[in-house]
């Protein structure tokens, strides 16, 4: 091969290997002539081929003449051109950004070109999207950092807004009665630019139905973007009385987003720009102002809010001025409220926590007379002050009726209450339905026997026990069998059935009567609290209707419910649903073949049996017991009873005497009230746990505090067990022998 054919041919591979570039390469003379172009730098220019632009001669075409120019004049002074940016127009017309580097050998001129537009188009956007977090950054920093006053947080707000995008600002807000939009802020720049939107615009509010701009956007709660707006466009959307004045502002490209609040839309700002050598806004301008008006509107609304807050302030102020009795009080309250304006979940908190201490105090307070009255009652029935008549017994026990007839009316509304804080904490565990229909259906029987109303039980024979919280399923059963009683005629009927539905897993309880039933109309008022069907003053059954409403909570507390078929004359039947788990289904079969058939009456037409008196029997020597109980009637009754019952009572008035009466007796049993003054029984019986010679004495809790976690505060304190007052004396001594210590 001759020394011309070698340098040929490698000219021939170099050329190969440009065609394959992906760079672009060109070459050419300082004339203007095209010699060379690969397939890279075709594809860059848009032509079809190397071949189309050797064609058409097609040398570069520049955006801005100067570059070409300085490109020349430094290949003619170094030789070289190094990394220099170029922007080239292609064959179609469109640009393209390139990185160039080029050498000039003689007249010869090679260039090497690398598209970036797609780089400098993702590096603009990080920058523009790098801007727009700075801009919302700076803009919530100056919404935070801005004062209270009204007027002044509309001005910054409109300043900061336009501001941050480069543009005229202006905000339309709604007026209080939400008929009108008036321009409430204006801002730009130029301040002239500003005072002639003022001029403009501002001259009468918008009525929301007047076609226009603003009030199109408050309408419709969405945003209208003009990138570049001819005059047709705002005619269309504008007030036509506007419409010559607004031709003077030049707007040339605007942006419109509403204002939106708490579900309403409370005003409109508008962004534009009437400079003809501003760009006009992008879609990135666009989700910029949106961003921007959402924090433009909490600010106003706080601002809003605060200025509410003074004028509630004020018109409080001028009420105790009217009030001159009760300045001080009033503000002290206005204080407090304004103060607690942020504070508003913690205001709640505080709310729930004063109720819960007014029903305890409440519950103790009530508890305690009620203690006395019915423990006296007991007591004089077991004839502890002497024989009674016949009238006086039977008096006496219409006190005890009355007193456990409020105990029930206040324990009602204590769970009403609680169901309704959300502080009702059910106990789950197995329970045999069977024990728990003959143990709801006792608490009705003297009721029952009285009016000679026969109660019949059945059950289906597939459901034996039952998830769910004995004391609440009890309270149900109690409530509905109760109220069947009551609204029943004597000699009626009143049943209770059980169902379980296998499929379904689900069991219901129906309690039925024959009773006087309800009319229709009534049907709705059943379960709401504090309301009775028959209301008046002459009304024939009495009860604080929560009954209904209490058993309709627990239902729906054990993930069930209740329903009602009743008509006047016709009787009643209520059916409570609960959830259910089958056992299994041989066990059901067993359960079915020892089902009950046609329904078994547990409670006939016989005369109540005579009650046997509860007598305590006391063993060995009498048992010391210390009654720590500040309050003078009910210290009074347990006394004698205890005394009469054979024990060796002392009485300490508070927890301090408590505990140095205990020193001094060693008793063998201590009943501890709570609450008492100077040292309070919960800390008389840690401090008795903690006394050498004392700790193992076993102490009773017994108490008004029957809140939900009352009893378990006493055990851990140290006390054996609790008892809730009003106390039943055969508990109370029941339980005093099982913890009585018998000595030789």
């Amino acid at each position: 091969m001759t020394e011309r054919q070698s340098e040929t041919t490698q000219a021939w591979n170099t050329r190969a290997l440009l065609d394959q570039a992906p760079v672009g390469v060109v070459r050419g003379t300082v004339g203007g002539e095209l010699l060379y172009a690969n397939a890279a730098i075709a594809r860059l220019l848009e032509f079809d081929s190397p071949a189309a632009m050797l064609r058409e001669n097609a040398i570069f075409r520049y955006k801005y003449a100067a570059d070409r120019a300085a490109l020349i004049d430094e290949l003619c002074q170094t030789g070289t051109v190094q990394n220099r940016e170029l922007t080239l127009l292609t064959h179609t017309g469109a640009e393209r950004i390139v990185i160039t580097n080029a050498v000039m050998e003689g007249e010869f001129l090679s260039a090497m070109l690398m598209d970036i537009t797609d780089r400098k188009a993702s590096e603009l956007a990080l920058r523009r999207f790098a801007d727009r977090l700075q801009v919302l950054a700076d803009a919530s920093r100056a919404f935070a950092e801005m004062g209270a006053e009204y007027p002044t947080v509309l001005d910054r707000v409109a300043q900061t807004t336009a501001t941050g995008l480069d543009a005229e600002c202006m905000i339309y807000l709604i007026s209080e009665d939400g008929v009108w939009l008036q321009l409430a802020a204006v801002y730009d720049l130029d301040p002239s630019k500003a005072a002639l939107t003022r001029m403009v615009v501002s001259a009468d509010p918008l009525h929301v139905d007047e076609p226009s701009f603003a009030t199109r956007i408050f309408q419709t709660s969405q945003p209208i973007f003009f990138p570049v707006v001819d005059l047709e466009q705002m005619h269309a959307v504008s007030k036509p009385t506007y419409r010559a004045s607004l031709d003077l502002l030049e707007i040339c490209s605007i942006i419109g987003v509403p204002m939106c609040a708490q579900g309403r839309t409370i005003g409109v700002l508008v962004l534009f720009r009437h400079d003809l050598t501003q760009p006009p806004f992008d879609q990135d301008d666009f989700i910029l102002a949106q961003d921007l008006a959402d924090r433009a509107t909490l600010a106003i609304s706080n601002a809003s809010l605060f200025r509410q807050a003074q004028r509630e302030l004020a018109e409080r102020q001028q009420a105790e001025q009217a009030l001159a009795a009760e300045r001080a009080l009033l503000a002290r309250r206005v204080d407090d409220r304004t103060a607690d304006l942020s504070l508003a979940n913690a205001e709640l908190s505080r709310a729930v926590r004063i109720k819960d201490e007014f029903l305890a105090t409440m519950s103790h307070e009530l508890r305690t007379p009620l203690s006395v009255i019915l423990g006296c009652s007991e007591a004089i029935q077991e004839e502890i002050y002497g024989p009674i008549t016949q009238p006086q017994a039977e008096a006496l026990r219409g006190i005890t009726e009355s007193g456990m007839h409020l105990l029930t009316l206040i324990n009602d509304i204590l769970d009403f209450a609680r169901i309704e804080s959300g502080q009702l904490d059910l106990e789950y565990a197995p329970l045999d339905i069977g024990l728990l229909c003959h143990t709801s259906l006792r608490m009705v029987t003297q009721l029952a026997l009285m009016k000679r109303i026969s109660i019949n039980l059945s059950f289906d024979g597939i459901v034996e026990s039952i998830q769910g919280d004995e004391r609440r399923l009890k309270q149900i059963l109690v409530n509905l069998l109760a109220n069947a009683v009551k609204f029943t005629p004597e000699g009626g009927k009143v049943g209770l059935e059980v169902c379980g539905d296998i499929a379904q897993q689900k069991v219901t309880f129906r309690v039925w009567d024959t009773g006087i039933g309800i009319a229709a109309d009534d049907l709705p008022k059943l379960f709401q609290p504090f309301v009775q069907i028959d209301s008046s003053l002459s009304r024939q059954y009495t009860g604080t209707g929560l009954g209904l409403s209490l058993v309709l909570r627990l239902a729906k507390a054990h993930g069930g419910g209740v329903s009602v078929e009743s008509a006047p004359g016709q009787g009643s039947c209520f059916s409570v649903t609960l959830p259910w788990e089958p056992a299994p289904p041989s066990a059901n079969l067993a359960a079915a073949s020892r089902a009950v058939d046609a329904p078994m009456s547990v409670i006939g037409q016989a005369e109540p049996a005579e009650e046997t008196p509860f007598v305590a029997v006391v063993q060995g020597r009498r048992s010391r017991i210390l009654l720590a109980e500040d309050n003078l009637a009910s210290s009074t009754m347990l006394y004698e009873y205890l005394q009469a019952k054979g024990y060796t009572v002392t009485v300490a008035r508070n927890g301090g005497e408590a505990l140095a009466r205990a020193q001094e007796e060693s008793p063998d049993i201590i009943l501890m009230d709570i609450q008492m003054p100077d040292i309070d029984g919960l800390e008389a019986i840690r401090l008795l746990r903690a006394t050498p010679g004392l700790g193992t004495i076993s102490i009773i809790a017994v108490t008004a505090l029957v809140m939900p976690g009352d009893r378990e505060r006493c055990l851990a304190a140290g006390a054996d067990n609790y008892l809730a007052k009003p106390v039943d004396l055969h508990t109370l001594v029941a339980m005093i022998e099982s913890y009585r210590r018998v000595y030789a």
